[in-house]
């Protein structure tokens, strides 16, 4: 049994007013450079592996993209998809 996730494509950012949040980029955007000043629509709910997390109405521009901690990395490799 593996894990069914709410997301295709996750990104995890900083918002202009300094706040990290979980987006969803839409399917179309296609980059070979920076995330930075997209507007994507936000989740809500504590976490990708959380139960409550769902896309919200809520839309926020990217203003840096935060990059994985090391923990976040083992937790993450911990799980079986």
């Amino acid at each position: 049994m593996g894990i069914h996730s709410a997301f295709h494509r996750l990104v995890r950012f900083v918002d202009n007013e300094g706040q990290v949040n979980y987006g969803e980029l839409d399917r179309q955007v296609v980059t070979d450079g920076s995330l930075e000043g997209l507007v994507v629509s936000v989740y809500e709910g504590k976490g990708p592996l959380d139960s409550d997390f769902v896309l919200g109405s809520t839309k926020k521009a990217i203003a840096k993209v935060w990059i994985a901690s090391d923990f976040d990395l083992q937790v993450l490799r911990s799980f079986r998809f």
